[in-house]
């Protein structure tokens, strides 16, 4: 067994410090992609949590109607102060994905914000930030709209931005 001689320095060596770095970096590296999942995991229950939201407020809003039948917007605008029809086209044409979340969104079901997944990758999709609740401007008359007309689901046009991701 070899001996020790008395000048000989205990410590770290460069080589010893080197073996620490990098399995610091081997530890740190497996644990990124972990918070990663764990980030895309939250934003998918949230996502969820939201479709859901929007489920029940249709279900509430026709139980408060007191109907089997959920009531579209061209059966609740028959006297056309929210929207009116142009000529030749028939009420259902006031039937839209759109008209549909605003006037659960003008009865208070829900917010513009739960319209817009947070893992929505769209930039023609964003939040209605300024949605009217009530008298809303772009209604034929406003004090008796049913729900705003200006709040847009159609992301396919180039005019606009849509308000919606569902």
């Amino acid at each position: 067994m070899p001996t020790r001689s008395p000048h000989a320095r205990s410590g770290f060596t460069a080589l010893d410090l080197l073996v620490v770095c990098v399995m610091a970096v081997i530890v740190i590296a497996c644990f990124f992609p972990l918070s990663q999942r764990q980030h895309g995991g939250h934003r998918q229950l949230k996502d969820s949590t939201q479709i859901r939201g929007i489920q029940q407020s249709m279900f509430l809003f026709a139980d408060s109607m007191k109907s089997t039948a959920y009531l579209l917007p061209s059966a609740l605008d028959a006297r056309n102060a929210t929207i009116a029809l142009l000529d030749g086209a028939s009420p259902e044409s006031k039937d839209t994905t759109g008209n549909i979340m605003s006037v659960l969104i003008f009865n208070g079901f829900f917010s513009p914000e739960l319209c817009v997944s947070p893992a929505e990758a769209n930039d023609r999709i964003t939040h209605c930030d300024n949605y009217q609740y009530s008298s809303p401007a772009t209604a034929t008359d406003s004090a008796n709209a049913l729900w705003d007309p200006a709040f847009n689901a159609d992301f396919t046009r180039t005019d606009a931005k849509g308000n919606l991701s569902y």
